[in-house]
């Protein structure tokens, strides 16, 4: 998510790099997919979802929080995989 704060040109340029073969390569790996494999409760209206996260053919295990705040569920994804 790029920071709304961000000019159109300087968004552009984000989008442009993160499509070239650098970054994400659509080209060449045309999808990321999440499949989950765990769903525990982890409060009121909180959940801890764990599944495959593949990204460039290379599958990794994530945990992650989804919340239901103000009628919309937000997801938190931390900086790690295993």
């Amino acid at each position: 998510m790029l920071d709304p704060k961000l000019s159109e040109s300087r968004r552009a340029e984000i989008q442009t790099r993160m499509l070239s073969p650098e970054v994400l390569d659509p080209a060449k790996y045309a999808d990321i997919t999440f499949a989950s494999t765990a769903v525990v409760p982890a409060g009121a209206d909180k959940w801890t979802v764990t599944g495959q996260l593949t990204i460039h053919g290379q599958a990794r295990t994530i945990t992650f929080t989804v919340a239901r705040q103000d009628g919309a569920y937000r997801v938190r994804v931390p900086g790690q995989t295993e």
